[in-house]
């Protein structure tokens, strides 16, 4: 017998049965994959690379495996193999992307969808999750157009539909995201996260009765949001429901017992109802959750104003101040100055605020009462009359 013709069909049997036994291994893994044993079908993605080094799906298999197992590190590690044996596999490069925004390393992302997208352009879920991470970056642009060309490639994509009109809030552009939820709805009715964000752009746009219904509904389909109840109350508030805002800013509060926005809104619905010191109780609850929570020393300040607590007004306005240089806390410091007979503290304060916004300061000094007892003062009537700051120095204030 001829010994090299032997060795070379002995070699291509062998051949033969190490394909049979890497393609056995691919199927076993795909079972055990799609009945949840991640690490069991990665052990058997890693027998057929120990006999095919250079098999890209079963590469591509594995690091879908370790993409459920959310080890982002190793599915890069995999994808990046398997589009090396195969550039063109625009599969490998998608999940590659979804791997790299699992990490957090949105701006690579971009550039590996990029890359699918070159290979395949009507491939909707890279347009898609690339409309998703350039949202992350903050480059709303570019995420517009990543959505709008998934919608393009499947026109029921409802969370393309969704996110686009995220993004659009985030732009401020309200009622484009009004009509871009409604779009979802049209496909997926009972979309809680789109009744929740349609609701926001109707609150924007100050079309608050229909935000209210519109809260409602989310509520219906899932009642466990306490955003939504947080919202719901702020519209409430706009509405001049303050009871039921009240109630409303509770039931988030159940769900989520450090909303403290929640807490310190709830605050406003009661200065409102002029029940001051529960109020006042409530900002320092929401205060203790967030001690830098601008927000609620300010409001804070104004009631304790409103009881004749003035040192305590102030204290609380100038941590407010310390936080963020707010023009509006200035101003009312101004008025608690003047209520207290601090007549230079108080100018100190009202020359700052009308600095940052002359129109608004100088209209709302001029016809509040709270300044009566310095009406009179010259510095007082200059300042009501300079439109140029630039020559002031706030700097020590």
């Amino acid at each position: 017998m001829n010994s090299s013709k032997y060795s070379s069909k002995r070699q291509s049997v062998l051949k033969g049965l190490q394909y049979e036994k890497a393609f056995l291994s691919v199927t076993q893994g795909n079972e055990l994959f799609n009945e949840g044993y991640c690490q069991e079908a990665i052990e058997c993605y890693d027998q057929v690379i120990d006999l095919e080094p250079y098999d890209y799906n079963a590469w591509y298999s594995r690091g879908i495996a370790y993409i459920s197992l959310e080890k982002y590190s190793e599915a890069i590690e995999s994808f990046e193999c398997a589009v090396e044996v195969n550039p063109n596999f625009y599969q490998a490069w998608y999940n590659y992307g979804v791997a790299l925004s699992g990490l957090g390393r949105f701006t690579a992302a971009v550039k590996v969808f990029d890359r699918a997208l070159e290979i395949n352009p009507a491939d909707g879920e890279s347009w898609y999750s690339r409309g998703l991470v350039s949202d992350k970056l903050e480059k709303y642009d570019e995420a517009l157009i990543s959505y709008e060309n998934a919608i393009c490639v499947n026109s029921e994509n409802h969370q393309a539909w969704y996110n686009r009109s995220c993004t659009l809030n985030k732009m401020q552009r309200y009622e484009d995201a009004f009509t871009s939820c409604n779009h979802a709805l049209e496909i997926q009715p009972e979309f809680h996260p789109a009744w929740k964000n349609r609701s926001y752009s109707l609150e924007k746009l100050a079309r608050y009765q229909e935000a209210l219904n519109s809260y409602n509904i989310a509520i219906s389909f899932q009642a466990d949001d306490a955003d939504v109840w947080y919202n719901r109350g702020n519209t409430l508030v706009q509405l001049g429901q303050y009871q039921e805002a009240i109630r409303s800013y509770g039931q988030s509060l159940e769900i989520d017992p450090n909303l403290y926005k929640a807490m310190g809104n709830c605050g406003v619905a009661l200065s409102h109802l002029g029940e001051t010191e529960k109020a006042i109780a409530i900002y320092k609850e929401a205060i203790k959750i967030r001690p830098n929570y601008h927000q609620a020393w300010y409001n804070c300040g104004i009631s304790l104003n409103h009881l004749g607590q003035y040192e305590q007004a102030i204290k609380s306005y100038n941590r407010a101040i310390s936080i963020q240089a707010d023009a509006n806390v200035f101003y009312h410091r101004a008025c608690t100055y003047a209520l207290w007979g601090k007549v230079e503290e108080s100018l100190d304060s009202l020359q700052y605020a009308i600095s940052i916004d002359p129109d608004q300061f100088i209209k709302f000094a001029d016809q509040d009462p709270d300044f009566n007892s310095i009406r009179q003062n010259s510095v007082f009537t200059t300042l009501l009359e300079i439109s140029d700051f630039s020559e002031y120095d706030f700097s020590s204030m």
